[in-house]
């Protein structure tokens, strides 16, 4: 999120669940910090910020390491 969604305040789950409405339809008793909902709102937020683009721009994407090489997202 941080490489891909430059400029955000905060990149904690919670916040950008929030932002992008991920939680919307969950069960009710799927709840924040449990294996479940954690895992299925990440999804929903790689759907959400790599489903816009190619694979190409993806791979664009530098991941922050260090050396000469800027390594690719994937």
């Amino acid at each position: 999120a941080r490489r891909l969604l430059p400029g955000r305040d905060s990149y904690k789950l919670g916040a950008l669940v929030a932002e992008f409405e991920l939680a919307h339809g969950l069960e009710e008793t799927l709840r924040p910090h449990r294996a479940t909902y954690d895992a299925v709102v990440t999804a929903r937020l790689f759907v959400q910020i790599a489903g816009r683009r190619t694979l190409e721009e993806l791979r664009d994407q530098p991941s922050g390491g260090a050396g000469d090489e800027e390594p690719a997202l994937f």
